[in-house]
């Protein structure tokens, strides 16, 4: 009796392609969420203290929000 064992959960497919198809969609999807993470902390940086007040919010309070935003 013969089965095959696939080990890789990420792309479907087993040997080093598989984990290096696996280890691409992983890089590629944490270079998307910097992106948007710096992106968000970037505009939000750029706003005045009384428009972070206004959609209340604080200035120490953007890191946070900007990682949130991004899924990180």
């Amino acid at each position: 009796m013969a089965y095959a064992a696939n080990t890789d959960r990420m792309s479907g497919t087993t040997g080093i392609f598989g984990w290096a198809t696996a280890m691409f969609r992983r890089d590629e999807a944490t270079r998307t969420k910097m992106k948007l993470y710096r992106q968000t902390r970037r505009e939000l940086g750029n706003l005045t203290d009384r428009e972070l007040a206004d959609l209340g919010m604080h200035r120490s309070n953007i890191e946070g929000i900007s990682r949130e935003a991004a899924g990180l």
